[in-house]
């Protein structure tokens, strides 16, 4: 199914869009000082310290260092724990001198991408696309330049890609999830969204053999980086923090304890729906289903099996096209209700934390010790249970979209699925 062109009354909605969302960047540039009480202050008053990080590994595995230690050439001395082929950025002639302009591009990539994404129809899905694009963690990935945004707006153009009638645009959308795998291991869930490329079945089947094969060089590649960034890499817990494991952290339970509960009611979770989650048997967009489809594999993913800062959520924005037509249907009552849950879950998910923190520092700070620990600690349980409400509902309209398209795909015969 196409997107229709947008009438005149949607391409303002669109411009209206674009100017709030440029302006609130700009005013934000030129005082960043306004995200401090957000709770997303820039650390030792720098910009792009992520992509700064990056860029310091790179250096310092070029001058002999040993990048996985805390390294000195480092704003934070923060170690590496990226796959390699970071170091490559050394060899292309990039170092920490040009983390400024990297930072722009990478903050700009998001822009560019977001607004490309985003449809406003009416005025209150342009405030909400506002609200989105410059929510408190779409915010603190941009001041720190984090490779998420950069493959979130790779993702978009994958979307664009897969759903791209020529053959040569299409095959390259699994390549391009193995680079962004390379780069940062989790995209590699993205894969999920192949199937729902318009193509015929046989096609559709070569596209997941390829992706296959990548994976598993990926997998030879890439082992050894997992095993030692997986000893480097502490979940974050409580503000900006993203994750299923969270709630029973919060609860006493162990890391390991809280993993092996997270990833069961993943589980079961997924089995429960695959029985009883309605499917999105109406006529779809093509490309909203396969945006939708990437989105919800990398947050689902990241939600069940670790721990995360919030800016992942970023990704969600790749759901909010297909949410959007959703939750509009008159008729499928429980999938509009789903999407409405989805639609308005990723909302609070991304500003929950930036508000929490901004009541905090205009008038909630005046309590005593005992309350301020009682009401963080409700925060956080309120921010985690919040989070599985949200996941269970996308989770059963990511399995709504892949029962049918799986029992298509094993059906006889080569034609379109």
């Amino acid at each position: 199914m196409t997107v229709p062109p947008q009438s005149a009354p949607a391409r303002g909605y669109r411009a209206g869009l674009v100017a709030l969302v440029v302006g609130t960047f700009a005013v934000l540039a030129r005082w960043p000082d306004a995200m401090v009480p957000l709770g997303i202050g820039l650390p030792g008053d720098r910009w792009f310290i992520d992509i700064y990080a990056l860029l310091a590994s790179s250096d310092a595995f070029a001058l002999g260092l040993d990048p996985y230690q805390p390294n000195p050439l480092d704003w934070l001395h923060v170690p590496h724990w990226y796959s390699d082929w970071w170091f490559w950025l050394h060899d292309l002639g990039l170092t920490r001198a040009e983390a400024p302009v990297l930072g722009v591009a990478i903050g700009a990539a998001y822009l560019v991408a977001a607004l490309a994404l985003i449809r406003p129809r009416d005025f209150a899905t342009m405030l909400m696309g506002w609200l989105a694009i410059c929510s408190p963690v779409a915010l603190l990935a941009a001041n720190r330049a984090n490779p998420d945004i950069l493959i979130f707006a790779v993702f978009v153009g994958i979307a664009w890609l897969l759903t791209h009638p020529a053959r040569p645009a299409w095959l390259l959308g699994p390549p391009l999830l193995a680079l962004m795998a390379g780069m940062k291991f989790y995209p590699l869930a993205g894969a999920l969204a192949l199937p729902f490329a318009p193509r015929v079945r046989r096609e559709i089947w070569a596209s997941l053999g390829l992706m296959a094969v990548l994976a598993a060089l990926l997998a030879i590649g890439l082992h050894d980086d997992v095993r030692r960034v997986a000893k480097l890499i502490e979940a974050p817990r409580e503000f900006y923090a993203f994750g299923g494991a969270q709630l029973f952290t919060l609860a006493g339970v162990g890391s390991r304890g809280a993993l092996l509960l997270t990833v069961s009611g993943g589980v079961a979770l997924a089995a429960a729906w695959w029985w009883r989650a309605p499917a999105l048997a109406a006529p779809l967009p093509d490309r909203d289903r396969v945006a939708f489809a990437l989105g919800a594999a990398i947050v689902v993913g990241c939600f069940f099996i670790g721990g995360s800062f919030s800016y992942r959520l970023v990704f969600a924005l790749l759901m909010l096209p297909l949410l959007d037509t959703l939750r509009r249907d008159p008729d499928a009552t429980s999938i509009r209700r789903l999407a409405q849950v989805g639609w308005w879950g990723a909302l609070a998910l991304a500003w929950f934390d930036g508000l929490f923190c901004l009541g905090w520092n205009l008038t909630l700070g005046t309590f005593g010790p005992v309350w301020t620990n009682r009401i963080w600690q409700s925060a956080f349980v309120t921010n985690a249970l919040l989070g599985w409400l949200w996941i269970g509902a996308v989770s059963a309209l990511l399995v709504g979209l892949v029962r049918p398209r799986v029992a298509l795909l094993w059906a006889r015969g080569s034609g379109s699925p």
